[in-house]
């Protein structure tokens, strides 16, 4: 359906190193907040759309898609959600930048995409996830470009996602990675 590549490899790699491995470290990191302080609340919500809106508007718009693939019994996937995607900066990026989907794994229901009904289990296959949360970009014209596997805290994601709306991932996509 969409191709893997060498901006894959690069772009997976360098938003890996932004966003850091996540580890025992991030997580007491996280359950302490930042500095003793806890996380700032956003004031908006973010509004998730089906995967296939997802890939229709992002291209319309010219913005990247994030996919949160997650589950009902993930115990991370509920901390991204309390954490992580109600963290003013991360709410501010997705919702300025990128068309957002979140897709239940294991779900049977099915959603349209483009001219086939896809289920969120479909997608998770396609997509090769088989652990949670798993958290995809594409860009605007759908090509798969990263995936970041696990929790990972505001401060973290915050630099991926900069990293990817500011397309640095183009800057290194030759494998030097240099600007």
């Amino acid at each position: 359906m969409h191709r893997m590549g060498r901006s894959l490899r690069t772009g997976w790699a360098a938003a890996w190193i932004l966003a850091g491995a996540v580890g025992p470290a991030a997580a007491a990191e996280t359950k302490a907040g930042r500095k003793g302080e806890a996380s700032p609340k956003a004031t908006e919500q973010l509004v998730w759309v089906t995967y296939g809106e997802a890939l229709e508007r992002a291209e319309r718009e010219n913005k990247h898609v994030l996919i949160d693939f997650y589950t009902s019994w993930c115990g991370w996937c509920k901390v991204m959600d309390s954490k992580t995607y109600t963290d003013s900066a991360v709410v501010r990026l997705l919702t300025m930048h990128f068309v957002i989907s979140k897709v239940n794994a294991e779900s049977g229901r099915e959603f349209p995409v483009g001219n086939q009904q896809v289920s969120g289990r479909d997608l998770a296959e396609q997509f090769s996830v088989h652990q949670f949360p798993m958290t995809w970009f594409l860009k605007p014209d759908g090509t798969r470009l990263a995936n970041l596997p696990g929790f990972i805290p505001p401060e973290r994601f915050v630099k991926a996602l900069e990293f990817v709306h500011e397309r640095r991932y183009a800057k290194t996509e030759d494998g030097d990675g240099k600007d």
